[in-house]
């Protein structure tokens, strides 16, 4: 079950989910659905469309696109790997494609990375942006209106042995569309 932590949110963004897909969704729509506050319908398409450039690039194993449609480093949980002396918690895009990428995109989560029914986007992640302030993600102008939604892929599904597990992967939107900028796990 996706989003569990907070099932209300999921909710809602399952119903603007619903309605933008049957095309009744309007700027109307959006006032009171938390999880996609403020964003534009065209916003919502160019990062579903971001996404599934993102997914079937690393499906195919061609990590030179990947590179293309990612910031040049990555905001990462895969403390092994941080190479930055400040201690911030990012990787250069080329490691995490060599070091990374292998582990992360595992046959189990490539499967899912087009599966509608194991993604939820989640664009309510502003309380993480802060962490997202550095220039290899986006210049400073650009970081100051950006917004840094997730793309969630359920990788295993809730049951009476696990809680289930999430990746979340953060892309930010830049004056050249969407950049992926971010990974982590749930929980």
């Amino acid at each position: 079950m996706l989003l569990k932590f907070a099932p209300m949110t999921f909710t809602k963004l399952l119903l603007a989910s619903a309605l933008f897909n049957s095309g009744t969704l309007n700027t109307s729509s959006y006032i009171g659905v938390k999880s996609i506050q403020g964003l534009q319908q065209s916003d919502d398409r160019a990062l579903r469309n971001a996404w599934t450039l993102f997914a079937k690039a690393v499906i195919a194993g061609d990590m030179k696109m990947v590179k293309q449609l990612s910031a040049s480093c990555v905001l990462c949980n895969e403390s092994e790997y941080i190479e930055s002396a400040s201690n911030a918690p990012y990787v250069s895009i080329d490691r995490f494609i060599v070091k990374l990428s292998p582990r992360i995109f595992d046959t189990n989560t490539k499967a899912r990375l087009l599966n509608s029914k194991k993604l939820a986007f989640n664009y309510d992640n502003n309380q993480n942006k802060r962490l997202y302030r550095y220039s290899c993600v986006a210049s400073i102008s650009e970081f100051k209106s950006a917004t840094i939604p997730e793309v969630l892929v359920e990788t295993v599904e809730e049951s009476s042995r696990s809680g289930g597990m999430q990746k979340a992967f953060a892309f930010i939107k830049t004056k050249n569309g969407y950049k992926f900028c971010g990974y982590s796990t749930i929980p």
